[in-house]
């Protein structure tokens, strides 16, 4: 085929005008590479230059999975062991009362008050009362002698608030025992003799070892004589079946006093009485008053 003049120039115009679209292009395709070379300059490696003569060059543009994407790193969350609930005033206050049964038929009463500190409280047990104060930190610990072999403790604090405590005493029947309790300031002592004629008082109150040891007695006493208004309390126990007479000495009597007793005897059980003295018998002995239903007799010198 004969090409004319003007087929050249057609031919020529159509190839110019394709160069400069190719050009064009790759122009173009540079500018952006270069500016995404610089906005991941910080994390990525740079990526060539592409000037002059490279512009023709076709750059290579990574695969989707590969490219860089700046976004911003969500907050992390610390996460640690599970915290406790905080406790409340009634779960700090909370008061217990425990009762543990001991050797030779005595019971462990122990009291936790934290938010009564050095308060005052009154004990009940088998037909006995007395009082106590807490120590600064609202405890009491005690060894009572039981009174009965279902032993219930009733405690009274200062708000009105009582609380129970029991224990199970199988040992009640090895021992016999005479306690007394009162209110005011008269000093009251139960006196008596073991069998080997020593005498047994609140100045000499053996201890439950020695009497243990020699089939003997000894003496608790209960209840704080330095209150205000006290309410105490004195048991003798001895270790046999039968007993000599007690004694009850009071000193400083004051009008109307009342004297609770109670016995207990492995043959007859538990029983109480209350002995009622009033001014006319203070300073007189009083000697030979037998207790209700006591198989033996209990003197009484008021001084």
């Amino acid at each position: 085929m004969r090409l004319t003049d003007r087929n050249l120039t057609m031919i020529t115009g159509v190839c110019l005008a394709a160069g400069m679209g190719v050009a064009g292009y790759f122009l173009r395709d540079s500018a952006a590479v270069n500016g995404f070379a610089q906005a991941n300059a910080a994390v990525s490696p740079a990526l060539p230059s592409v000037s002059g003569a490279d512009t023709a060059i076709p750059v290579h543009r990574p695969a989707p999975e590969n490219r860089i994407i700046l976004a911003s790193m969500p907050r992390l969350k610390l996460i640690g062991p599970p915290s406790k609930p905080m406790a409340t005033a009634a779960t700090l206050c909370q008061i217990k009362l425990s009762a543990t049964a001991r050797i030779a038929a005595q019971v462990l009463l122990t009291l936790n008050a934290p938010c009564q500190p050095s308060t005052i409280v009154t004990i009940h047990h088998g037909g006995l009362l007395f009082r106590e104060k807490l120590s600064p930190d609202g405890v009491l610990n005690l060894i009572i002698p039981a009174l009965s072999e279902v032993a219930t403790f009733d405690v009274d604090l200062a708000d009105g608030q009582r609380e129970t405590a029991m224990a199970m005493i199988p040992d009640l029947a090895r021992v016999n025992r005479t306690a007394i309790s009162w209110k005011g300031k008269s000093d009251v002592e139960l006196l008596a003799l073991d069998p080997e004629n020593r005498q047994l008082s609140p100045q000499n109150p053996r201890s439950l070892n020695q009497a243990l040891l020699d089939n003997g007695g000894y003496v608790t006493v209960l209840g704080n004589p330095d209150l205000q208004h006290p309410i105490r309390a004195q048991v003798i126990t001895f270790f046999q079946r039968s007993m000599k007479p007690v004694m009850l000495k009071v000193t400083g009597c004051t009008p109307d006093l009342t004297v609770q007793t109670v016995r207990v005897q492995p043959d007859t059980g538990q029983f109480s009485s209350r002995l009622r003295l009033d001014a006319a018998h203070c300073g007189k002995p009083i000697g030979n008053l037998v207790l209700n239903n006591a198989r033996e007799s209990m003197t009484i010198a008021l001084r």
